[in-house]
């Protein structure tokens, strides 16, 4: 694998030391676009917004520090984007995920079991942590 395609596969799908790099790289290379979209958008002060594909969490950060009613929802695959994220955005209020419990089993090898998703919620300044599941599907809802 040539180290172009390396970084590539960094960038689709981040993990470890290089992933959070290529993240706050991201972010940084982002925020131009992002502050293009916040000029030309009007949006209400409680407004629901949802980050697909949230990377590092500038955006989240960005919506969070404009709109403080707001409900403010990131998504996003990778387990390093997910650490990286919250930890970016440990003073947002809320933090949300929602998934196929097949695909937290798969995409977050390391927190599979309610308790790892609770204790990482709760080291990144999670005051609260509420779980929710059915036989398909898990939601964690982090609050400060």
């Amino acid at each position: 694998m040539s180290l172009l395609q390396a970084l590539i596969g960094q960038a689709q799908h981040p993990k470890g030391l290089v992933g959070n790099m290529m993240l706050k790289i991201m972010n940084k290379a982002h925020l131009k676009m992002i502050s293009w979209a916040f000029h030309g958008i009007a949006i209400k002060e409680d407004a629901i917004i949802l980050d697909i594909g949230c990377g590092g969490g500038q955006t989240i950060h960005r919506f969070a520090k404009k709109y403080k009613l707001a409900k403010i929802y990131g998504v996003v695959i990778s387990p390093q984007s997910v650490e990286t994220s919250t930890q970016k955005n440990r003073e947002a209020g809320t933090f949300i995920i929602v998934s196929e419990i097949y695909k937290i089993n798969y995409h977050m090898p390391s927190f599979t079991q309610d308790e790892e998703v609770e204790q990482l919620f709760r080291q990144t300044g999670f005051k609260a942590v509420k779980i929710q599941e059915n036989r398909t599907w898990r939601c964690y809802v982090g609050t400060k």
